[in-house]
């Protein structure tokens, strides 16, 4: 947020968006957004966990 106006984040003041929504998402909904993101870095590092298996079996 931007410390000149906290109803805008740092990059919309520096992009002069005039449209902001940085308190637009709730709790819950960055509780599910941050929990999509920690599978999908799972399943990220099991794909590459995997990748080095297979390159090793050549």
């Amino acid at each position: 947020v931007s410390p000149l106006d906290s109803s805008y984040c740092a990059e919309c003041v520096q992009l002069h968006y005039s449209r902001c929504d940085v308190q637009g998402v709730s709790s819950s909904e960055l509780r599910k957004i941050a929990t999509q993101h920690q599978e999908l870095k799972n399943e990220l590092q099991a794909a590459e966990e995997k990748v080095l298996r297979l390159r090793k079996q050549k």
